[in-house]
């Protein structure tokens, strides 16, 4: 919740289109149920369904807007952010479940990555997180966000939202922003 509404903060500021938080709190009964009222996205559309139907220069075109917002979103910030991804964690988590051999690759990765600066991440940009509007898209649920290398965007996007699209990803990855795709 406090990840949330730090990250839709940082966003509102850096002049990316996302809903804005009227309110914020929290209810205390038998438990505490926090709570964001935030702005309605009029006629507000899931970006998957849009982006399969779109030709590839408008898919193209799509990826640029959304390498752009990103390079915003990731640039330092001063105020209060969501607490850090941990790859060691995460590797250690993931490393359990996974054959022997995957699990040391795994591993090398995520020393790789540990290396990595670390800026504020989405965390989970696929198509429904993205919404076309009638002038552009916005995002939304920033429930995942916090601060890790910016490679921790990459999964949802290449293989949700873009669907390995050669295309969107090149056009994605075209200056160099995400130079390890």
């Amino acid at each position: 919740f406090s990840a949330e509404k730090a990250a839709m903060a940082h966003a509102e500021r850096s002049g990316i289109a996302s809903p804005k938080v009227f309110a914020a709190g929290e209810i205390i009964d038998r438990y505490a149920f926090p709570y964001l009222i935030m702005e309605l996205v009029p006629g507000g559309q899931d970006a998957g369904p849009v982006f399969s139907k779109m030709t590839y220069g408008q898919q193209a075109a799509f990826a640029r807007q959304v390498a752009d917002t990103l390079e915003k979103l990731h640039q330092k910030a001063e105020e209060p952010l969501p607490p850090s991804f941990d790859p060691e964690k995460a590797a250690d988590r993931m490393a359990k479940k996974l054959h022997p051999k995957l699990a040391r690759q795994l591993r090398r990765l995520q020393k790789d990555a540990a290396a990595l600066p670390h800026c504020l991440c989405h965390g989970d940009l696929t198509g429904e997180n993205l919404l076309f509007t009638a002038e552009s898209f916005r995002i939304i649920d920033w429930a995942d966000s916090r601060m890790a290398p910016f490679v921790y965007e990459l999964p949802p996007l290449l293989f949700e939202l873009f669907r390995e699209n050669p295309a969107a990803v090149r056009s994605f990855a075209s200056d160099n922003t995400f130079p390890l795709i």
